[in-house]
């Protein structure tokens, strides 16, 4: 049986399910995870190209000697050098996906109808406070540079709530029972290394079709504790057990290639960077068993890290005899494990999209699903090709230091010859007196013709990586306008984008229009009555959640590559807003202030709280018109005696009726403080 814990939310519904019911979802979670293994493991995959990014993929003798020499303080020993085409490629195609959808203020604006923008405001207001708390932007840029990397790219978007205490001001008092719920959407971009899915779907399906999708997450012991506290109607008997269910399966690659098999229900830490400042990321913290003594019974027994799963499942109720309303029909659920064995948080997920809430991208998407070569891949050969090409110039460079040569051991000591002293003196045997010298060593002529030839090749082979990923010069930033005319050098930078053009409205279908749609359901089911600070309007915002949810259906959510100005057709206002200058007998028929205010609106900028009331254009009108006769009066030298208009008063609450009261209190006569008979 499932008990439902929380009949007042109107999204997601925590449930405290049986024995039984959780038996079946830990087996469930079991064969999630051994049916990721049984396809292939992707680690070794994920590392490898993780290396040629970074360019830690030589493990060659010579350049480990060569390296180590160099951090030994000799640095006449030349590395091997990898010709860095990957990572520059790959950023530059990121600076542009950021441009495009993670430089917005706010990030995603907010457009609607003129009868629905005072809810457009408020909508725009708690996007951009959640945008900012749960650091939207840096989740993006991470799920864009893993996509360009690996081809393959998971963001979860989850409504989060969390429940803290709420302390009493006094240090004495305990806690108060009252609790402070946090509620707000979440963007978190996955570790791919520690990322499980169905793949049996493409990539792109699985939020939408795939059956499973889920991650581990790594939590020393004061953060698990936390958060599990901060969960909602947690399953309270499950609690101590999981405390107490050991340390997380974690594994740390080892060895100089990190090639191997690791189970998929294991925490996975790659070992890519061998000159890190910390050599193994799981080898720190606190040992509580170490010094922690005088136990008492009945204390709980930690562990010093905790693994946790989140696991989304698209489930039959039943078959985990989970009795809940529509039990036969398929729905998507979301459960939290520790250490693999206890679960201690189950939900259903909102039915208002019915999607696993974690979304995959495929920048590259030419219809062969994980088998599409990612952008990083496209150009692996090509810095390996370089790379030799370069390298072939450092050997010959290197016997130019040191040349091979041919010497009669019977004469000459072999110590005595590969001494790398420059001045050193080299001893001659008795067997080599009275002999020609000469004859007792035979140099090999020195002669590096191809040195310049494979430079050149190098750099035709870079070239061709351009046209690989479409990071031409001018869109690298490497191109010189020189006698261009501004038409040609406009020309040549647009083209210079296209392929990332591609790219962009690849991942707008595939992550920005669900991701949109989620955030927006989520505030839309769970948002209540708050109070927001907007910095578009630089004030607070009175968040209504029925208002919101009376205007959803005409909320048009923008990006970089969707623009606010062409959901609107903003092209068309301006030009409206110009015949309207230019025929006057239009402006006869329309509120062009309030025109213009709507247009600024879905530019970012609300102009509604400069608009003139009626009363002062009112007070504006009979001013004009009181001047023009005073004017007359004084021109024909008749006496003039009609009132001035008085200025309306200022609206209650406005910087102006603040400034009159206090001018007003300042002409008021101060009472007399001095003593009594002074």
């Amino acid at each position: 049986m499932a008990q439902n814990t929380n009949s007042q939310s109107v999204g997601n519904v925590p449930m405290l399910l049986s024995k039984k019911s959780q038996e079946a979802v830990i087996n469930f979670y079991k064969q999630c995870t051994q049916t990721l293994q049984s396809s292939w493991n992707l680690r070794p995959g994920l590392e490898a190209i993780d290396r040629y990014y970074q360019r830690e993929d030589d493990y060659t003798e010579a350049q480990w000697k060569a390296k180590l020499a160099n951090r030994q303080g000799d640095k006449s020993k030349l590395q091997n050098v990898t010709v860095p085409i990957i990572m520059p490629q790959v950023e530059s195609a990121l600076a542009y996906l950021t441009s495009v959808f993670a430089t917005g203020e706010p990030l995603f604006p907010v457009v609607a109808s003129p009868k629905d923008q005072d809810a457009a405001i408020q909508f725009t207001a708690i996007l951009s406070q959640q945008a900012r708390v749960a650091g939207w932007r840096q989740n993006l840029i991470k799920h864009f540079r893993n996509g360009l990397k690996y081809n393959l790219a998971g963001m979860e978007v989850d409504w989060e709530r969390t429940t803290a205490p709420k302390f009493s001001s006094s240090l004495n008092q305990k806690a108060d029972v009252r609790q402070i719920v946090k509620e707000c959407n979440v963007l978190r971009n996955m570790d791919m290394y520690n990322t499980f899915y169905d793949t049996r779907v493409l990539p792109t399906d699985i939020s939408r079709y795939g059956e499973f999708a889920g991650y581990h997450r790594l939590f020393n012991r004061p953060a698990f504790k936390e958060f599990v506290n901060s969960l909602p109607n947690k399953m309270i008997a499950n609690v101590v057990t999981a405390f107490e269910s050991g340390g997380g399966t974690i594994s740390l690659a080892g060895g100089t290639s990190g090639m191997q098999s690791v189970a998929a229900d294991t925490y996975y830490v790659p070992w890519i960077n061998p000159a890190s400042f910390v050599t193994n990321q799981l080898a720190g913290g606190t040992d509580w068993n170490s010094w922690m003594t005088g136990q008492r019974a009945g204390e709980i027994k930690y562990s010093n890290s905790y693994q946790l799963t989140v696991l989304y499942g698209r489930i039959i109720p039943v078959d985990f005899d989970l009795r809940v309303p529509a039990e036969a029909t398929p729905q998507v659920w979301k459960f939290y494990i520790v250490n693999n064995k206890v679960l201690i948080y189950a939900e259903r997920v909102s039915i208002a999209h019915n999607l696993l809430p974690i979304l995959f991208s495929q920048p590259l998407d030419d219809g062969l699903g994980y088998q599409t070569k990612p952008f990083a891949g496209n150009l692996s050969n090509m810095q390996d090709i370089a790379s030799a090409l370069w390298n072939a110039a450092i050997a010959s460079r290197r016997r130019s230091i040191s040349d091979r040569v041919l010497y009669d051991p019977s004469r000459i000591a072999a110590k005595d010859i590969n001494s790398d002293a420059p001045a050193a003196k080299i001893p001659v045997r008795p067997t080599a007196y009275g002999k020609n010298i000469a004859e007792a060593v035979f140099p090999f002529p020195y002669r590096e013709d191809q040195a310049v030839a494979n430079l050149q090749q190098a750099a035709e082979v870079v070239r061709m990586a351009d046209l690989i990923s479409g990071q031409n010069r001018p869109f690298q930033g490497q191109f010189i306008k020189g006698n261009r005319t501004m038409h040609e050098y406009d020309d040549v930078m647009q083209h210079g984008s296209g392929r990332n053009q591609l790219m962009a409205l690849t991942v707008e279908d595939q992550l920005m229009a669900p991701l949109k749609n989620l955030v927006a359901l989520n505030i839309l089911e769970n948002q209540g009555p708050s109070s927001v600070f907007s910095p578009e309007q630089r004030d607070s915002v009175e968040v209504d959640p029925v208002r919101l949810r009376e205007a959803v259906l005409q909320f048009k959510i923008g990006d970089g590559l969707i623009p606010t100005d062409t959901l609107i057709g903003a092209d068309a206002f301006k030009a409206a807003l110009q015949s309207m200058a230019t025929m006057p007998g239009l402006g006869q028929g329309y509120e062009i202030t309030k025109l213009f205010s709507y247009l600024m609106k879905t530019q970012g900028a609300d102009l509604r709280p400069f608009e003139k009331s009626k009363e002062q254009l009112q007070y504006e009108q009979q001013m004009g018109a009181w001047q023009e006769a005073a004017k007359l009066a004084a021109e024909k030298g008749t006496e003039f005696s009609t009132p001035m208009p008085q200025p309306p008063p200022p609206a209650e609450g406005s910087p102006e009726a603040a400034a009159a009261q206090q001018a007003q209190q300042m002409q008021q006569p101060q009472p007399n403080s001095s003593p009594a008979g002074a």
